[in-house]
């Protein structure tokens, strides 16, 4: 019997938490970008984000480097807004702007409250 080491390296695990449109291939692109990146999903959970045709989606993803992903994952137009515990970053009229998170429960909030379409 062989045994599978898991991906090793510089890599990290981080967590992206993502408002998202329920479209056909919307969760798809999402997951492109972090192939793209050669990031590699370890958890993946979508629920209701309590908005008509909107899922809340998190991910928490190894990669060495998340941020360029990141700010990839903010220009599909299918996400609403993009929260990580870290930093906060809301997609608003197609800016990034970032600000700093205390707490994930802090980052959580925020993502309830940064953007209105």
């Amino acid at each position: 019997m062989s045994h599978v080491e898991p991906h090793v390296g510089a890599s990290e695990l981080h967590t992206i938490e993502l408002r998202l449109e329920n479209r056909p291939g919307a969760l798809y692109r999402v997951l492109g970008i972090v192939r793209r990146h050669d990031g590699n999903v370890e958890h993946l959970v979508v629920t209701p984000a309590g908005e008509l045709g909107v899922s809340r989606v998190t991910l928490v993803v190894r990669a060495a480097e998340v941020g360029q992903m990141a700010r990839q994952i903010t220009r599909l137009l299918l996400v609403r807004s993009i929260a990580m515990p870290h930093g906060i970053m809301c997609t608003r009229g197609g800016a990034l702007s970032t600000t700093a998170a205390r707490t994930e429960n802090a980052a959580r909030d925020a993502v309830t409250h940064t953007e209105e379409r």
